[in-house]
């Protein structure tokens, strides 16, 4: 049985079409079968059919993912005209990949999804968060990769006498800042991440060993069994588009150099 409206159960019928979304039939429209007299998903166990509808799914997802390239590059080249800096590149995964695996989902493990292809793919927040932290690796290395010793760290301003990182001006202009009075929107525009085609999906686990120890029963003795926790991945080889565009700097942003900024982006990047 499926959790949805005698609409929707009757126009999806028994099995679902191998053109759906896979978004939808992964979020919205997961069958499920009574256990102990519960209801729990049928794939609770094995991901293996979500991973078939998956591959049946691929071939109408990737005329929607070529139009999101296509929005996406015409959107950069009318900015390049505009004057702003245009970063392109791809990369390739060398490892299994998930996103969004604590969000909310009845099968307890989540993975982020496009909702118009319902593939997989990287949100721009999540692609700026891992470029700050690489902004702030790449302060503390001298141009050969060498970290900088604590001494000329703490004389340069680098980082304070408690060796905690001080954002520099690149920074918070690239990034932008809160605050009531001070705000400043980063100057650099990431755009959500698609794979250039659609991805194979695969199935993994965690294997927590002491699961009485985390629901708070008991300490973590050796005498409990691991009891496997099944979620979705992205197997190695997808390629995914990266997009990042960086605009004339705002007035009050304390860098006003965009070639200097430009350099520090394609340093992240690396």
């Amino acid at each position: 049985m499926r959790f949805v409206s005698q609409q929707v159960s009757k126009s999806l019928g028994q099995s679902i079409s191998p053109k759906a979304n896979f978004g939808l039939c992964f979020n919205k429209w997961l069958d499920y079968q009574y256990d102990q007299g519960k209801p729990v998903p049928s794939v609770i166990k094995n991901r293996s059919p979500l991973v078939k509808q998956a591959q049946r799914a691929s071939s109408s997802a990737a005329e929607i993912l070529k139009l999101h390239h296509a929005r996406q590059a015409e959107y950069c080249q009318a900015m390049e005209q505009a004057g702003w800096k245009v970063f392109v590149f791809t990369g390739r995964l060398i490892s299994p990949f998930v996103s969004g695996l604590g969000a909310a989902h009845p099968t307890e493990t989540g993975i982020v999804l496009d909702h118009t292809s319902g593939m997989p793919y990287i949100p721009a927040a999540s692609q700026k968060g891992v470029l700050r932290i690489a902004h702030a690796i790449n302060t503390l290395q001298d141009d050969d990769g060498n970290w900088i010793s604590r001494e000329d760290l703490q004389s340069r301003g680098i980082v304070d006498m408690k060796m905690n990182w001080i954002e520099d001006d690149e920074s918070v202009t690239l990034f932008g800042k809160g605050g009531n009075n001070d705000s400043l929107a980063g100057q650099m525009i990431i755009l959500d991440s698609y794979p250039l085609e659609p991805p194979k999906l695969g199935e993994d686990i965690l294997n927590p060993h002491y699961r009485d120890y985390y629901e708070g029963r008991r300490g973590p003795t050796e005498d409990q069994s691991p009891v496997p926790v099944r979620f979705l991945v992205v197997k190695p080889g997808a390629e995914f588009m990266f997009r990042i565009l960086l605009r004339f700097p705002y007035g009050k942003a304390p860098c006003q150099e965009q070639e200097k900024l430009a350099r520090r982006v394609e340093e992240n990047i690396r």
